[in-house]
């Protein structure tokens, strides 16, 4: 029997980038009082990329999914609060999903579906499993602790290991 040779893998600029955004976020969070930014450290790691643009436009969406999530959300709760159990939960659940695509549609976002509709149920959730003021936190929280993750993803991915300009050719050269 015989076995290949395998490489393994290099590190990679990219996974060193991602491991700066993250401590980053750890580090700003604990300077606040806040020993556990989670949705910050996933925002470093999934808006960190292998260029600065393709940083920004993962950040744009994944920025605008969470506004739109949390607005909606919080709107959504000031109408379950309203109602009382006039509506089913299950029912206005499921409308603000109708809602969120279609807002994320109507302003061309979308790539920030997805995540409006997780951040929108999340604060449902919390809503239905704890007091009145914990979701209205949790989509705060959620809101900032993103925020602070993209701009550390970018500005780490900006002034972290730039990448080099390529010479331009001259005019008439091969």
């Amino acid at each position: 029997m015989k076995i290949k040779n395998t490489e393994i893998p290099g590190v990679g600029l990219r996974n060193i980038k991602t491991s700066i955004a993250v401590l980053l976020s750890f580090l700003v969070f604990r300077l606040i009082g806040r020993d556990y930014p989670i949705y910050a450290c996933i925002a470093a790691v999934i808006c960190t990329k292998d260029t600065f643009q393709n940083s920004f436009e993962i950040s744009r969406d994944r920025l605008v999914g969470t506004l739109v999530g949390g607005v909606i959300g919080a709107f959504f709760l000031k109408i379950i609060a309203n109602t009382g159990s006039g509506i089913s939960f299950e029912f206005i659940a499921s409308f603000g999903i109708v809602v969120v695509i279609y807002l994320c549609n109507l302003i061309n976002e979308k790539g920030s579906v997805s995540l409006a509709c997780v951040v929108y149920l999340l604060i449902l959730m919390n809503f239905k499993n704890s007091d009145s003021v914990a979701p209205y936190a949790y989509a705060f929280n959620r809101i900032v602790d993103t925020t602070v993750g993209i701009v550390i993803s970018l500005l780490v991915n900006r002034y972290f290991f730039p990448l080099k300009q390529l010479p331009e050719k001259e005019e008439g050269s091969s």
